[in-house]
């Protein structure tokens, strides 16, 4: 992959682990994915949106207890990004946790009015 060139030349690219991460992710491969997420917010802890792909890689995995943790930390990073509070919803409706799935769920859509999937999510409860 190009990113490992990336990170060679620059092992501190917080960006290049994250988009490996992506690649990772699509192709399945989730805990090598969560391993370049978390080296992405460890180099930049403030990176939004790879606690939220972290979430993403670690339901893909099974860990459920561990994304709910990860969309919490992009949450509190950026209060105003629905896709990490979506996808809380949707970890913690998974847990059986529906009174927070539910309150994760109507905050995305009070942040996206306009978004059907925050709606859907909020009706799949």
């Amino acid at each position: 992959m190009a990113y490992h060139a990336a990170i060679r030349i620059r092992p501190d690219h917080a960006e290049a682990y994250y988009n490996m991460g992506i690649a990772l992710t699509n192709a399945g491969r989730f805990e090598e994915a969560i391993e370049a997420y978390r080296t992405a917010v460890l180099i930049r802890p403030g990176f939004a949106e790879a606690h939220s792909n972290l979430g993403d890689a670690l339901k893909g995995a099974g860990r459920l207890d561990d994304a709910v943790a990860a969309y919490r930390a992009a949450m509190n990073v950026r209060p105003d990004l629905a896709k990490p509070l979506s996808n809380l919803g949707g970890a913690l409706r998974d847990l059986g946790r529906l009174d927070e799935a539910v309150a994760a769920f109507e905050a995305a859509v009070r942040i996206t009015p306009n978004d059907a999937e925050a709606y859907s999510n909020l009706g799949s409860r």
